[in-house]
């Protein structure tokens, strides 16, 4: 009897799998019901970050943009003010009265130096050519002068000159009279001039025939005609052609290109008309 009645109680015990597993079950749906009300949460407060992060990328992307508007505008403002600079300086120095008397006085005595009978020696010749040759690739050899006036210019004011590239406008020049002397009397102005209102070379070009009269800091273009030359094709020649039939304070710009005479440096070029009168 007893193992029957113990068989009965084991097999009556036998499904207390089953309940166990109910309440598992039960429990399983309860944390399912708690996972699900915390994702709930979750995802209300995910959104409503989310919607926050939206909302303060667009302030700040709004901001941003107004910042960047503002400094566009001062940038524009500042650019434009430094434009209106220029060009009322360089329309008063090209109606000064020393600019007038420079742009003449230069123009004649070059003319003089390029129809003197004695020229340039050999010696001379030799010494400018060998002095580009080393400095100058095979490509930019137009540069170098080839005229009588230019040649000895270009010996006495670069390859003779105590200074160095970017500072050969700080010499006056040697002694002599003619052209040597008209550079003594006006380099000190133009150099107040570059000095003063930041430059980096004044040049001053005649219209006869668009030669590079006179140069402040004696660039590879001093004595190039913008006409016939290496430099002919060059938007700094191009300004030069629109002045020729300008009025007095007319002001004009060539924005920052490479120059070749300015060893390819981006240079900007600003040019008025001198009128003698």
């Amino acid at each position: 009897m007893k193992n029957f009645i113990q068989r009965k109680l084991d097999r009556i015990k036998e499904p207390d799998s089953p309940v166990n597993f109910l309440m598992l079950r039960f429990n399983s749906i309860r944390t399912k019901l708690i996972f699900s009300f915390l994702a709930i949460g979750l995802i209300s407060i995910l959104v409503t970050n989310w919607f926050s992060y939206l909302n303060a990328r667009d302030s700040i992307r709004q901001e941003s943009f107004k910042h960047m508007a503002t400094l566009r505008s001062a940038r524009a403002t500042h650019i434009e003010s430094y434009f209106k600079q220029i060009k009322h300086e360089l329309a008063v120095v090209s109606q000064n009265s020393l600019t007038v008397d420079a742009q003449k006085n230069f123009s004649a005595a070059f003319q003089t130096l390029n129809t003197a009978p004695a020229g340039i020696d050999e010696f001379s010749r030799h010494s400018v050519e060998q002095y580009y040759l080393k400095l100058l690739d095979s490509a930019h050899h137009g540069l170098i002068p080839s005229t009588a006036a230019g040649l000895l210019l270009h010996l006495r004011y670069i390859v003779k000159n105590p200074f160095p590239a970017g500072r050969k406008h700080e010499w006056d020049g040697p002694g002599g009279g003619g052209y040597f002397e008209m550079h003594r009397r006006y380099q000190p102005y133009f150099r107040r001039i570059m000095d003063e209102f930041g430059y980096s070379d004044l040049h001053l070009v005649d219209n006869a025939n668009g030669v590079i009269v006179y140069s402040a800091d004696k660039e590879l273009d001093f004595a190039q005609s913008t006409r016939t030359d290496y430099i002919k094709d060059t938007l700094f020649a191009r300004l030069i052609e629109s002045l020729s039939d300008s009025t007095p304070g007319t002001v004009r710009f060539v924005d920052f290109y490479e120059y070749d005479p300015s060893t390819g440096k981006p240079v900007m070029f600003a040019g008025a008309p001198v009128f003698s009168g």
